[in-house]
């Protein structure tokens, strides 16, 4: 309660809202925790588990989870006040490209676990270029 209250609440801009699968709230939370000189701890020992639905199982909903990491990764930059360069819109569109084409390739030689990585980095990148297109005030 104490870091909340010196720190601010969780910036809920960042949250889940309908089907957009926006997210970094906690990371967000952690940078600030972190920035502060705060001691965090990890325990690799410490087990968690997790009910997944059905629907978080399908490839639609993963590639929707990837393309809105890759928007909140660009938020998370801005809010961080990090410099964007000028050809940074570029190099994402290039990587995406780069990726779905790796994909297909191993679509064709059949590698599914392969396939799977490729097309879901070239979705977290289009996500990328998509907010790099738009100004981030909209979203901060």
């Amino acid at each position: 309660k104490e870091m909340f209250m010196k720190l601010g609440e969780f910036k809920t801009c960042l949250g889940r809202r309908g089907k957009c699968l926006l997210s970094g709230e906690d990371n967000e939370m952690y940078n600030r925790i972190f920035n502060a000189g705060v001691k965090i701890y990890y325990n690799p020992k410490q087990l968690v588990y997790h009910l997944v639905s059905r629907k978080r199982q399908k490839l639609s909903w993963l590639a929707k989870r990837f393309f809105w990491e890759g928007v909140t990764q660009v938020l998370l930059d801005a809010k961080e006040q990090r410099i964007f360069q000028p050809c940074r819109i570029l190099f994402d569109a290039k990587s995406a490209l780069k990726n779905f084409i790796k994909a297909f390739y191993f679509i064709i030689i059949m590698k599914k676990d392969k396939q799977m990585k490729y097309f879901l980095e070239g979705m977290l990148k289009l996500g990328r270029v998509y907010l790099e297109c738009l100004p981030k005030a909209l979203f901060l």
